[in-house]
């Protein structure tokens, strides 16, 4: 079915594409107001302990930049403590290996507009022709089984019943302000306390992406993690953060309205 990967933080080989370094690694440092580290294992503690396996491996344009970021979601859905969301199915590669990395009993909730032309990248190049969800289709029951699909413009779906209780929430939607902010509220709103929400491209080459996330900083503690492409944000629940996660959710969704 896939290869069986058992890797210590330091003994992973960050495995970069031609797309990666073009444009993972974009504009100096000090450009960002986000904390920059390369070693997840600070902020959560035990991270790459377990064995994960991947599936449904072959790379294309719009696939997380690297199998390190890849591998780094599947160690996420293994300890993942609920549902797990997923903004932005596109073929279903990272659905797969989510489905087939997860907790027992921890299925996956994937969105997808199908949209091909998004082009709110600094090129305006878009992803191409693809098929939402194509990669787990024909998985065996035991991978299909755990997912479900939901085609429609993450905008319009109504996602209350799993307010905080997502243990996994994965932003890869609609790249544009517009979608990103949408997304982003719904996953302050849908991730539990020990829970965490991910981002992904994080780069001036997606500037809604990165306009979303610089001003989201301002409200809760984010990690930029470059070689993955990720930024990270972990639930702790300490000192009242539901609370100010709900007042983020409505300074974010304000600003959305404003500008």
């Amino acid at each position: 079915m896939g290869k069986t990967v058992r890797e210590r933080r330091l003994g992973l080989r960050p495995l970069l594409s031609r797309f990666a370094r073009r444009h993972l690694v974009t504009g100096r440092p000090e450009a960002s107001p986000i904390a920059v580290s390369d070693d997840p294992e600070l902020l959560i503690p035990g991270l790459y302990d377990r064995t994960v396996t991947l599936g449904c491996c072959r790379w294309r344009w719009g696939h997380p930049c690297n199998d390190q970021a890849l591998l780094f979601l599947c160690h996420l859905a293994a300890l993942s403590p609920g549902p797990i969301v997923e903004f932005g199915t596109f073929d279903g590669r990272t659905t797969y290996n989510l489905a087939l990395n997860a907790a027992p009993g921890v299925d996956v909730l994937t969105l997808d507009a199908g949209i091909e032309c998004d082009e709110s990248n600094v090129e305006g190049k878009a992803y191409g022709s693809f098929v939402p969800g194509a990669c787990f289709r024909d998985a065996p029951a035991a991978i299909r089984n755990r997912i479900r699909l939901v085609q429609a413009d993450s905008r319009q779906v109504d996602l209350s019943d799993l307010y905080g209780l997502a243990g996994l929430v994965i932003v890869d939607g609609g790249h544009g302000r517009d979608v990103c902010l949408n997304d982003t509220v719904a996953a302050l709103r849908l991730v539990r306390l020990g829970g965490t929400v991910v981002w992904d491209d994080y780069t001036p080459y997606w500037p809604g992406v990165k306009e979303t996330l610089d001003a989201l900083v301002r409200h809760v503690p984010l990690t930029h993690y470059p070689r993955l492409g990720h930024v990270v944000f972990v639930n702790r629940g300490v000192g009242g953060q539901r609370l100010e996660l709900a007042e983020a959710a409505r300074a974010m969704a304000a600003s959305g309205r404003t500008g």
